[in-house]
């Protein structure tokens, strides 16, 4: 016999599809982010859902790592143009 319960799957799998797509944009990361926490907690209520935890919890993962990239980037792109403007080369260019 088959049985029948709530799934979160759909937040689960949306968590861990957004997250992978986070790496481009930030904000697919963040999607992922909340649907990965919403599909947890989904999955908490039904301890037969292993597999949503899993994958909830992978989207989680999967977004935080996005975010960090995303962060990092943001932080090295900031520091080269403090570097440029410090370095004296625009200086010769506007001139």
């Amino acid at each position: 016999m088959v049985k029948e319960y709530k799934s979160a799957t759909g937040f689960a799998i949306t968590s861990l599809v957004l997250s992978l797509l986070g790496f481009f944009p930030v904000i697919p990361s963040l999607l992922g982010l909340i649907f990965g926490i919403i599909g947890l907690r989904r999955a908490r209520n039904n301890p037969e859902q292993d597999t949503e935890k899993i994958l909830s919890i992978l989207g989680m993962v999967f977004s935080i790592l996005g975010l960090l990239f995303w962060l990092v980037m943001f932080l090295v792109i900031l520091w080269g143009a403090a570097l440029f403007a410090n370095s004296g080369i625009t200086s010769t260019v506007l001139n």
